[in-house]
């Protein structure tokens, strides 16, 4: 499914502006990736090791579960809604966003930090949540008995073209709902909503 699908959900759920001071971090080459497909090309981002991402309001019970968790944890950007964080040994990829999740329950949403190339590029993180669409001539009410005889909860209807957005946890695991999505026969697009730091002037 083009990007452009996701210009809706992205002004909608993305959380936008912020600042940043920490250098860049950037992904280890050959190292750990999330990926799904868009049509029918694979599309991957890279996991930058030792950094995590905090999707939500930044309370401080968050902020206390991520240094039990990780002590040494550092924030090194903050942006409006998120914050990125520096963690320490056994904080690499994937495994140390489950971590942060587990500790902190429902206080926080935790990512990945994920860039669009092995040697940097844009920051992004799995805010969780799928876009899917499925086949168009469906009715809508028949797309929505669907995805919910599938197991699927739908948290947001589209009024164009059969999409929803279906609920999933933040983190990888919203990559791997998409790439089941992306296998079943009524479905034409699945992506997960992604995050991303808009640039305030």
């Amino acid at each position: 499914m083009p990007i452009r699908l996701l210009i809706p959900l992205l002004a909608v759920l993305l959380t936008t502006g912020g600042c940043a001071a920490a250098e860049p971090a950037a992904p280890d080459e050959g190292g750990e990736t999330v990926h799904w497909y868009e049509d029918g090309e694979r599309r991957t981002l890279y996991v930058v090791p030792g950094r995590v991402v905090e999707l939500g309001r930044g309370s401080a019970a968050a902020e206390s579960a991520v240094r039990s968790a990780r002590p040494g944890a550092e924030v090194a950007a903050e942006h409006r809604g998120a914050r990125i964080w520096s963690v320490p040994e056994g904080g690499v990829g994937t495994r140390a966003a489950t971590d942060l999740q587990r500790a902190a329950g429902s206080d926080a949403r935790f990512s990945p930090l994920l860039r669009t190339a092995p040697d940097g590029g844009a920051e992004m993180a799995l805010a969780g949540g799928v876009l899917v669409t499925l086949r168009e001539d469906w009715s809508a009410e028949r797309a929505r008995r669907w995805l919910e005889a599938e197991g699927y909860t739908i948290e947001r209807e589209y009024r164009f073209g059969n999409r929803f957005l279906v609920a999933t946890p933040a983190g990888a695991e919203a990559a791997e709902v998409a790439r089941a999505l992306h296998d079943q026969v009524p479905v034409t697009g699945a992506s997960p909503n992604l995050w991303q730091p808009l640039e305030t002037r």
